[in-house]
């Protein structure tokens, strides 16, 4: 049996680490928390005091140190300190107002995990804005770039460990989600993702955990989906999306109501200091701006594309907190999509709402709702459906999906899947 883990608090930062003064201890102790790396997942801090704890009981035991336990533990622990550290080595998450505030790992602390696993030399350096060689890049061994930790509800899904454009890292742990989408030197976006639910005029609130629903991973997407409880039988349901090669992300919220009722659900994202979303005169879309240059795209696709249009879906920037209000009827769906590639901005660019048909009709929006993304040549097609198995038809593909989101090619009238969610997740 694994020895438990000692308690990973703030105190115990405080206090340094409790080393093991014995080899065998010492291997339980590193079998444990390669394990379960959960009680050190919940603050940047306490994941430094581990790995502190880790690398001076490996200094102190010298050559008796249990090298396969050991590596293990580095491995695990050093991983997730890179998942959780920005370009600039602050932490994801940090409380500091401006970039260069919040804890950061010291070099000495990140030698003495490369000493105990060499692999950690290379994904530090990549994570913190360094480069390797092909040579390197060919002896070294690099780590999925999907890093989930669900009994500590942590997860960090980046394009590529090198990449920091369109990645998102998410905090489920508690009943209102924390959520940084990264838009290169800084986030986009970080911080509580809070909402405000009204079913019928009546405020409703999250009645339990986030419970994953589905989640996938391939070498094009990372996609991930909860669902959260709420009051009067209602329930949120939270999409997180991250096309990897095109620096996309999108984070979408469906609420369901259990009976035919009003629904006005507002999705509040906490703009990173720093950054500016500068609105279009013309058009519901925001530039991000970082020190006056523009650095990606918003765009709130439930809305009308166009401001003079009608819309059950309004958005704003308010007191440094991005706001998307959506009103429908006993289901809503509405998707926030960040284009973080700056020469797209350059292109020309359309998006809009699709109608999707079954049966000879057009279905109503609480059944399915679709939207098309465009810029310049590239085409994405995104479908949500609240009837998994009924056979819908939008921009001429028929599908059953409850979830399915493509690139589309105009010229030949093709779809290329990029996710399909079944009914049964």
């Amino acid at each position: 049996m694994n020895a438990p883990h000692p308690t990973a608090d703030r105190s115990a930062v405080a206090r340094g680490p409790d080393v093991p003064t014995d080899r065998r201890a010492f291997r339980d102790w590193c079998r444990a928390a390669a394990a379960d790396p959960s009680p050190y997942l919940k603050s940047f801090d306490d994941l430094a005091w581990a790995a502190r704890r880790l690398v001076d009981a490996a200094d102190r035991l010298g050559g008796d140190v249990p090298g396969e336990a050991a590596r293990a533990a580095a491995d695990e622990i050093g991983t997730w300190m890179a998942a959780m550290i920005r370009r600039d080595s602050t932490a994801v998450f940090g409380d500091g107002p401006r970039l260069h505030d919040g804890p950061r790992p010291d070099d000495d602390l990140i030698g003495g995990l490369g000493a105990l696993s060499p692999d950690l030399h290379p994904l530090f350096r990549i994570v913190t804005g360094g480069r390797l060689s092909a040579k390197l890049a060919d002896r070294y061994w690099l780590p999925e770039a999907w890093v989930e930790d669900e009994t500590a509800g942590r997860l960090a899904m980046m394009p590529q460990w090198d990449r920091r454009r369109g990645r998102i890292d998410v905090d489920y742990s508690a009943a209102t989600m924390r959520i940084e989408i990264g838009g290169g030197r800084t986030p986009v976006v970080t911080g509580r993702l809070t909402t405000e639910t009204t079913v019928d005029g009546h405020a409703v609130a999250p009645e339990g955990p986030w419970e994953v629903a589905c989640r996938h991973t391939d070498d094009e997407v990372h996609y991930v989906e909860w669902e959260q409880p709420f009051g009067g039988g209602a329930a949120l349901q939270r999409q997180a999306v991250v096309l990897r090669d095109e620096r996309i992300a999108v984070v979408a919220d469906a609420v369901v109501a259990a009976e035919d009722a009003t629904i006005r659900h507002e999705l509040r994202l906490p703009v990173f200091d720093g950054v500016e979303l500068s609105p279009d005169a013309d058009i519901n879309e925001w530039r991000v701006l970082r020190d006056g240059k523009p650095q990606g795209l918003v765009v709130p696709l439930a809305c009308d594309e166009w401001r003079c249009g009608r819309s059950s879906c309004s958005a704003d920037v308010d007191a440094g907190t991005f706001r998307v209000a959506t009103e429908g009827r006993h289901r809503i769906y509405s998707p926030v999509w960040f284009d973080l590639y700056r020469r797209r901005l350059r292109r020309p660019r359309t998006w809009r709402r699709l109608t999707v048909g079954e049966d000879l009709r057009t279905c109503r929006a609480e059944e399915a709702s679709a939207f098309r993304v465009q810029s310049g040549s590239q085409h994405w097609m995104m479908h949500r459906s609240f009837s998994p198995g009924s056979m819908r038809t939008v921009l001429g593909r028929h599908t059953g999906a409850e979830f399915l989101l493509t690139r589309f090619d105009p010229g030949e009238g093709t779809h290329e899947p990029i996710v399909t969610v079944t009914g049964d997740g």
